[in-house]
């Protein structure tokens, strides 16, 4: 499965290193833009308590047009999470959950999981639930 390999990948990787407590003081108040492979945007404001909030902008929302929505999330030493409640309808979070990597530049990319879950058309059948969550996993690099 994608998450037991990133797991793997995480745990074996000798560039997943925990941010020290210099940079943890340093990434605490800036604002830092990040792109994914299929060109969607997160600009992430750390914050001085370990939370993160910011602006996320989907390049390949379901409708086929760029899609934005705010960002909520955690974090600490070299593990990151957020997600993003989506202005759309039916209703629909995606959540992320991943690690920062240095790079071959030295810069720290965030390598992540995803789910996207939606409200199915039938809220009141619990068997529908499954078919409308989404997993997968980005890889997101400074811009």
């Amino acid at each position: 499965m994608n998450h037991e390999l990133l797991i793997s990948n995480l745990m074996s990787n000798p560039k997943a290193v925990a941010l020290d407590e210099t940079e943890l003081t340093q990434l605490a108040g800036s604002s830092v833009t990040y792109t994914n492979e299929l060109g969607s945007t997160a600009t992430f404001t750390f914050n001085t308590n370990y939370t993160v909030t910011g602006t996320y902008t989907s390049a390949v929302s379901g409708g086929g047009a760029s899609v934005s929505g705010p960002i909520t999330g955690w974090y600490n030493g070299y593990v990151i999470s957020f997600s993003v409640l989506w202005p759309s309808t039916p209703p629909s979070i995606t959540s992320w959950v991943g690690a920062y990597i240095r790079n071959a530049q030295g810069n720290y990319d965030i390598d992540t999981m995803w789910l996207l879950v939606s409200q199915t058309q039938n809220p009141g059948d619990p068997s529908t639930f499954w078919s409308q969550v989404n997993t997968g996993s980005d890889l997101f690099t400074p811009s």
